[in-house]
């Protein structure tokens, strides 16, 4: 893939050396065999080892390995997502934070729709949420084309702003979320929901609901009516960490009457 970029002068640039020593000197303290004839490599191929190396290296940092998420509180700077209790995004296969997930345009005003995550979500590595209403095209006009983000062109200076937001996309507790699986704008996803990997959900999701697909459409619901209800009104999410540490062979298990007795107990 570097062969696509420009890198001819590149090399000429005092700081691509200077890496491609620190660099040299890492492997060679730790085995120097991978560095014999290297010297002898031009400044180009220097140039794209450096590359490599440093996209290699930025994803094993931020993300230890695929079985290991980090917990979104840990991730998320934009004031926009509001997020629960351990809830994570495993994103290693791209290497970016959570905050890169949310696709907002201009992710530094605070009068733009929230992505709200609940308690105990499972996000999987390159999930994305839109996030930007209809991000200026109204496909119920002449163009679609956003003629007003585009105004300091004197012949698009009479456009009208065609923004509209869709309102806070909210994500309950106890989500899994698959890999690439996008979220349109303003979609409520319930609680305990499953959504397949590389789903596009475009509707709201009834809690307990696995969906997959594009659109995403309802596979089938998890548990019996009974049962969903009987995990709605516990809400097990919320419970302090001890009764979730009590509790945690029954949640560890497909006992949901067992759970709710314990519940309906340790409430008493």
């Amino acid at each position: 893939m570097w062969s696509r970029y420009k890198v001819r002068k590149v090399h000429q640039i005092p700081i691509v050396e200077r890496m491609w020593q620190a660099i040299a000197q890492q492997i060679a303290a730790a085995d120097p065999k991978p560095l014999r004839g290297f010297g002898r490599l031009s400044s180009v191929v220097r140039q794209r080892c450096c590359c490599r190396f440093l996209v290699w290296n930025y994803m094993k940092n931020y993300f230890e390995s695929p079985f290991k998420g980090k917990p979104l509180v840990e991730q998320v700077k934009n004031p926009n997502i509001k997020v629960g209790r351990y809830s994570y995004y495993s994103g290693y296969y791209h290497g970016h934070s959570f905050d890169d997930c949310a696709r907002y345009l201009l992710p530094d005003r605070d009068d733009v729709d929230k992505l709200i995550i609940g308690s105990f979500c499972s996000i999987g590595t390159g999930a994305s949420f839109i996030m930007a209403g209809n991000q200026g095209h109204r496909y119920d006009w002449v163009t679609s084309f956003p003629f007003f983000y585009m105004n300091e062109e004197p012949a698009f200076s009479e456009s009208v702003d065609a923004f509209q937001a869709a309102g806070n996309t909210v994500i309950g507790s106890d989500v899994w979320i698959g890999s690439e699986a996008m979220i349109m704008p303003g979609v409520k996803v319930g609680h305990g929901a499953v959504i397949g990997s590389r789903a596009l959900v475009t509707k709201d999701i009834e809690p307990y609901t696995i969906v997959g697909g594009n659109p995403a459409k309802e596979i089938k619901k998890r548990f019996s009516e009974q049962e969903i209800s009987m995990l709605l009104d516990m809400k097990w999410w919320d419970w302090p960490l001890e009764q979730i540490k009590e509790a945690m062979p029954l949640l560890c298990s497909s006992d949901i009457a067992g759970l709710y007795h314990f519940w309906q107990r340790s409430s008493a």
